[in-house]
């Protein structure tokens, strides 16, 4: 088990007269329709930062996270990807958005925060390519963390009747096809609480299907050590974008 439930201090409810099991197919994510459920939903509804502090949700998920499970592979290879349109980019150029510019706000990073994303298959980083509708050549980078150095929280392995999985199916719906709401501060909080326990997080990636699923891996302070997680002796290489799906 990925979270320890006997130990989260997570507070009793009573249960509700029916429950309901659910595995989303964006996500591969499953969850139980109980009252953790409920109030990770009631949570997420909440419009600001400040709401979102000062609700009960919160300390309840803040005293969970640090008991997740720890990726524990002696190298974990994963991929990232840009677009080129004119020339292929250089190995420097395939990691976070650099020092001196000010990145936009994603689903797991406030705007201004340099955070890396990266993806566990060419197809998680090809998906998030076409979802993102972006022109020019898919490149990638493979990447090889060393995951004895890096203490990455892995929150796709978690029970799906426990608090912390509900927490992280609501994050997932994010700006995604009307399904939650409509910004990411509600899942950029979720990962404001983990920063402090852990360099990185692994999460399902959200554009999948019930064919085809993935995980990203969220690096939160990936400067200055970067450059040194690339794997040695590769370089960029285009992916092909399937016929229809064009970039």
């Amino acid at each position: 088990m990925a979270i320890k439930d006997a130990e989260c201090g997570i507070t009793a409810r009573p249960a509700m007269s029916a429950t309901w099991t659910a595995c989303h197919g964006h996500t591969g994510r499953k969850v139980r329709g109980d009252e953790g459920y409920g109030l990770a939903t009631e949570w997420a509804k909440l419009g600001t930062r400040e709401e979102l502090l000062n609700h009960p949700a919160c300390e309840e998920f803040r005293r969970s996270v640090p008991l997740a499970e720890r990726l524990s592979d002696t190298a974990l290879v994963l991929f990232r990807g840009r677009d080129a349109t004119n020339a292929q980019p250089s190995a420097g150029q395939m990691g976070p958005p650099p020092l001196g510019c000010v990145p936009n706000g994603g689903r797991y990073n406030r705007p201004g925060e340099h955070t890396l994303y990266l993806s566990d298959s060419e197809e998680g980083v090809l998906r998030e390519f076409k979802a993102w509708h972006v022109e020019g050549i898919p490149y990638v980078m493979r990447y090889r963390l060393p995951l004895d150095k890096l203490n990455i929280a892995d929150f796709t392995r978690i029970p799906d009747d426990h608090f912390v999985a509900a927490v992280f199916s609501k994050a997932e719906e994010c700006m995604l096809d009307g399904r939650g709401p409509d910004s990411y501060v509600f899942s950029q909080l979720v990962a404001e609480l983990v920063v402090p326990h852990f360099d990185g997080m692994r999460v399902p990636g959200v554009r999948g299907t019930r064919d085809t699923w993935y995980s990203n891996v969220v690096i939160f302070r990936p400067y200055p050590d970067w450059p040194d997680w690339l794997e040695q002796g590769t370089v960029p290489y285009p992916l092909s974008v399937p016929s229809g799906d064009g970039a």
